[in-house]
């Protein structure tokens, strides 16, 4: 009897690895997405608005949940106190303490962060244009990840599966 318990445990636990892996590609999509969204709110404050950045993070910040929000509020509240051209550096600083932790790689935060200012352009259609090729860059991520979660999403289960009931004939 026991150890018809302990197979089944052995197989609902691989299983459950390879759908927490699954779960962790999805997560990650979702992220990306709502990051992805967050470059169109910044591009249509500044394009629409004709706000400057600092103005446009809290108004964003408004209108976020958490983490998101908190992160905009933050760079907000340390652009009154900063001076301009370290607004780059601030934003930088702000949003990658923020996305280290997100499931997200290194190149998506690259890819986000592309939209941060550099000294030389801070006037709106430069902002804009980096926004949009920020925004562009995080759809092609998406699109890559939605193909590979596609096989990726159904293999993790099946293989957990496979494992758990390999490991459970080694085992009886």
């Amino acid at each position: 009897m026991l150890k018809w318990v302990a197979c089944i445990m052995t197989i609902g636990g691989s299983l459950g690895m390879g759908m927490w892996y699954r779960e962790q590609l999805l997560e990650r999509i979702r992220v990306l997405r709502k990051l992805c969204w967050i470059t169109e709110l910044l591009s249509g404050e500044i394009r629409f608005q004709r706000k400057t950045l600092p103005e446009c993070c809290r108004t964003i910040a408004e209108s976020l949940e958490k983490p998101y929000g908190e992160w905009f509020q933050r760079i907000h509240q340390g652009c009154r106190t900063e001076q301009g051209e370290e607004l780059g550096e601030w934003m930088r600083e702000c949003l990658e303490t923020g996305l280290k932790e997100l499931p997200v790689t290194e190149e998506d935060r690259r890819a986000f962060l592309e939209f941060i200012p550099v000294r030389s352009y801070f006037d709106w259609e430069m902002q804009i244009s980096s926004l949009e090729k920020s925004r562009l860059t995080l759809q092609r991520r998406i699109q890559d990840l939605e193909a590979d979660c596609k096989q990726k999403g159904k293999l993790a289960p099946a293989l957990g599966l496979g494992c758990g009931l390999v490991l459970v004939i080694v085992l009886v």
